[in-house]
């Protein structure tokens, strides 16, 4: 379940013209909702951005986005590995 698509933009103004481009998509990227099954997975990645805050920043303020109704996190792979 992929929603993720590309459109061509045909100045730096965004104007579009109801065409969605298709993209060939790459079986070794997936993108997936964070779950309570990967979450540590989720929050390792999301603790090595130095310019989120450092480790205990990251830490309280992805727990609180994750149990948040108005939030929706996603994990990114690469051949599997999360990234």
């Amino acid at each position: 379940m992929n929603h993720f698509g590309f459109e061509e933009l045909i100045s730096p103004v965004q104007v579009w013209e109801h065409k969605v481009w298709e993209k060939e998509k790459r079986q070794e990227i997936t993108i997936e909702l964070v779950t309570k099954k990967n979450y540590s997975e989720a929050l390792n990645i999301e603790c090595s951005i130095r310019e989120f805050g450092g480790k205990a920043i990251s830490e309280k303020a992805f727990e609180v986005e994750f149990n948040h109704p108005s939030f929706k996190n996603y994990l990114l792979r690469y051949k599997g590995v999360a990234c």
